[in-house]
């Protein structure tokens, strides 16, 4: 387990192989400001889109960002 607070993310990217598009999961990968962090990228996410979509929730609602 790794922390990395909200406001040391700098990206967010998921990556999906043909093997995971097959099983349903994918690679998410959180970037951070910290470049001595050991965390690299969560693998075989289940239900990644929605894992995606709420970590890109709460990424903007801790910088400010407001959708409308």
């Amino acid at each position: 387990m790794e922390f990395i607070p909200w406001r040391k993310v700098t990206d967010v990217s998921l990556r999906r192989s043909f093997w995971q598009r097959l099983v349903g999961a994918s690679t998410i990968r959180i970037e951070s400001a910290n470049e001595a962090s050991q965390f690299r990228a969560m693998t075989d996410v289940r239900n990644p889109k929605e894992f995606f979509r709420v970590l890109q929730e709460v990424m903007a609602a801790f910088s400010g960002h407001v959708e409308l």
